[in-house]
């Protein structure tokens, strides 16, 4: 039997079966689609942009919830699947259409704001909803002007006394319509800092995995100009939910690339990363081509696991087409380079670090 959203509802630690739940909910009869339940996932677990597992984690949600009854079962046609890697990845998942009597009836509270006015205009008001405006409805209605705008989940805490309840519902249709926005409720999103150094005006961010190379980039970056105004420190898999924050750097860097160790837990970190810096507006991030090309032409290789010819393809592809080759055969091969192979004495004869 499909749940709808009030029994879906999750405590501070919002896990993936509930986010994907609620995405699927919101897209109501049109499904969601393979983008939104990233996006959803993301979301609440940004460690997932960058997981090597991060498909079967995503098939491995979306199979709970056939199983409980959320969403429909999974067509049979090999057209249905997005089969870029494995495991294969459903393009469009619905919820199970709930019966007649199933429908949830609500009625809108009769003070209702004129802000929250649109509510009157969607289809079938749901009890979980009308419960989420009555608290948003007394939060307006005792807002004293002049209060300062705060970061989202300090005006979350105190709305709805959990922090990170507008997070979630950031993605149903009380958000997606307009409804409530950030902007109603005198609050906005933080991005998660993290650490750089200016060292000159050009437009050019360059972000390393390691802390380590950090030190050595910002020290042979000081000694001589290569066309890079910023060198910051992704710290590893945290920057997959920090990337968004290179917009906040003044001035807006034009371009961001990216340096880390050429396996699967770095490139996979490279690739979540620049699609979430995507998704929030900004450009694509680069892979820092003379960076790479220094690793793949140095003597260091590392055992690590063997990696399937698929996802070997499908990592290499964020970087640039003459890097490929090579790369994908250091990880077929059961092997990996840190880039601590490009370490200080090599950065600072290196002419070329980006191209």
């Amino acid at each position: 039997m499909a749940l709808p959203e009030a029994d879906l509802q999750i405590g501070s630690d919002a896990d993936l079966d509930g986010a994907l739940a609620r995405a699927v909910v919101a897209a109501g009869w049109r499904g969601a689609t393979l983008e939104e339940l990233w996006r959803a996932g993301i979301d609440i677990e940004p460690e997932l942009a960058s997981a090597p597992d991060r498909r079967h984690r995503l098939r491995g949600a979306l199979d709970r919830l056939v199983d409980s009854g959320v969403v429909r079962g999974f067509p049979a046609r090999r057209g249905a699947y997005d089969r870029s890697a494995v495991p294969p990845l459903p393009l469009v998942v619905r919820t199970v259409p709930r019966t007649r009597e199933e429908k949830p009836r609500a009625a809108l509270p009769s003070d209702l704001r004129p802000e929250l006015a649109g509510a009157r205009a969607l289809d079938r008001i749901r009890a979980d909803e009308v419960a989420t405006l009555e608290v948003v409805n007394a939060f307006l209605r005792d807002w004293r002007p002049g209060r300062p705008d705060v970061p989202v989940r300090e005006r979350s805490l105190e709305i709805f006394g959990n922090e990170k309840r507008l997070d979630t519902l950031a993605s149903t249709r009380l958000f997606t319509t307009g409804v409530i926005s950030l902007e109603l409720l005198h609050c906005h999103v933080v991005h998660p800092p993290f650490v750089y150094e200016r060292i000159s005006d050009a437009p050019v961010v360059l972000v390393t995995e390691n802390h380590h190379t950090y030190e050595s980039a910002r020290r042979a970056l000081g000694e001589s100009d290569r066309g890079i105004g910023v060198v910051a420190y992704g710290a590893g898999q945290a920057f997959s939910a920090s990337v968004s924050y290179l917009a906040d750097l003044d001035p807006t860097p034009k371009t961001a690339y990216y340096f880390g160790d050429l396996d699967v837990a770095g490139l996979s970190i490279a690739r979540g990363a620049s699609e979430a810096y995507e998704r929030a507006g900004g450009a694509l991030l680069e892979p820092a081509v003379g960076l790479y090309r220094a690793l793949l032409t140095s003597g260091y290789r590392r055992t690590g696991p063997t990696v399937a010819e698929s996802q070997a393809v499908e990592l290499v592809s964020w970087l640039s087409e003459e890097l490929q080759d090579a790369a994908g055969a250091v990880l077929r091969a059961g092997l990996w380079i840190p880039q601590e192979a490009a370490g200080y004495e090599l950065l600072a004869r290196l002419d070329d670090w980006l191209n």
